[in-house]
């Protein structure tokens, strides 16, 4: 029998490494989750859910427990698919190629545009690479992103795209110009894909409203957990503007039963936005 989400994403810290520009600031109080809160979150998702994300905000690989963390998941049986800037690799690639929970890791290469801790490109594209080869070889699914591209356009300056290209082609000289241009994955090897993307649009309370109809699928096949415990619908809620209650004092069954976790439900069910973040979702027009 499937259960309830398809994922639920999990900020196991809100703290990170980088600014990057495509990403908003955290405005939030720099948390990571303890070893305890995040036995009680996957307590509490445990009937809901196989998939956990460790992806809100923050840099998951700078959180100091993680082996414990993925230690937590394999007990419980979850598979655990995580996203990172890829700058710490070098330090917890012994933890993750032994964490039998991780099934996929994506490396947000575009990250490297703010980079803020005097590695050479090269040396950072080796490093991924590098773990990456160990891990596909072990049935870890890997997937490196280039999801800025139409960043020139949007920001108005220029990429490193060309020079990251220009490096994975020593290493995989089949990716073509024609695979480039055409976007969406790439398949590379087997168990690691090159994944092309342009910048999409955080919700942002500043956009003017729409009236248009609006879908979502937050609460719908996933949802999100911030460092703090908070429930949020979807993994896009960066600050929390959403709260839907605290795992870290509630039940999942309790907070999915409230007023308005009910209303955001129906609401996407009607194609209507109910909260006014939702209303100003970049994002959710591509469904």
């Amino acid at each position: 029998m499937s259960k309830r989400f398809k994922k639920v994403y999990v900020e196991i810290t809100n703290v990170c490494n980088l600014k990057c520009d495509f990403c908003p600031q955290n405005h939030r109080p720099s948390r990571f989750m303890s070893v305890s809160e995040f036995q009680r979150v996957v307590q509490q998702l445990d009937s809901y859910t196989d998939y956990l994300y460790f992806h809100l905000m923050g840099e998951p690989l700078l959180h100091p427990a993680l082996s414990e963390l993925f230690a937590c998941c394999a007990f419980y049986k979850k598979q655990v698919n995580l996203t990172t800037n890829g700058t710490c690799i070098s330090g917890v690639k012994d933890i993750l190629l032994t964490a039998n929970s991780l099934r996929k890791i994506g490396f947000s290469l575009h990250s490297y545009e703010a980079n803020q801790e005097n590695i050479s490109l090269k040396e950072y594209l080796t490093n991924i690479y590098e773990f990456s080869q160990q891990a596909r070889q072990q049935g870890i699914l890997v997937e490196f992103r280039l999801w800025n591209q139409d960043a020139e356009r949007k920001m108005g300056r220029n990429l490193l795209n060309p020079e990251i290209l220009s490096y994975l082609r020593e290493w995989y000289p089949s990716l073509s110009e024609e695979q480039v241009l055409q976007k969406g994955s790439i398949k590379l090897e087997d168990h690691l894909y090159l994944s092309l993307a342009e910048i999409f649009d955080w919700p942002d309370q500043k956009r003017t409203d729409t009236k248009e109809q609006i879908f979502c699928y937050g609460l719908r096949d996933h949802l999100g957990v911030l460092c703090d415990g908070t429930v949020v619908p979807c993994c896009l809620d960066s600050q929390g503007d959403i709260p839907l209650g605290n795992l870290y004092q509630q039940t999942l069954e309790e907070i999915l039963e409230t007023q308005r976790a009910k209303a955001i439900y129906e609401g996407f069910s009607r194609r209507q936005a109910v909260e006014t973040l939702c209303q100003k979702c970049g994002y959710a027009r591509r469904f």
